[in-house]
């Protein structure tokens, strides 16, 4: 469940917040990518998909997100 998902399924709604079930207003399914595909491919995929963020999986199991905020930190070589 992503800040967009709250607003745009929760904001305004008659029901208060926690008598809603995240299920009702997470996104689903989430788009992935695998751990060791390029960020330019990552940056692809959220602008198909029209998201901000992606599921971040190895071998097929979830293990984190990336989002579009992660592209704005800069990143050292030697982190490679």
């Amino acid at each position: 469940m992503t800040e967009s998902d709250i607003v745009k399924k929760f904001v305004g709604a008659e029901k208060a917040s926690y008598f809603v079930p995240v299920d009702a207003i997470m996104s689903s399914p989430v788009p992935g990518i695998e751990e060791r595909r390029p960020l330019t491919e990552a940056a692809d995929l959220m602008d198909k998909h029209r998201t901000l963020h992606l599921g971040v999986t190895k071998g097929g199991t979830l293990i984190g997100l990336v989002s579009v905020r992660d592209f704005l930190r800069p990143v050292s070589i030697d982190e490679f």
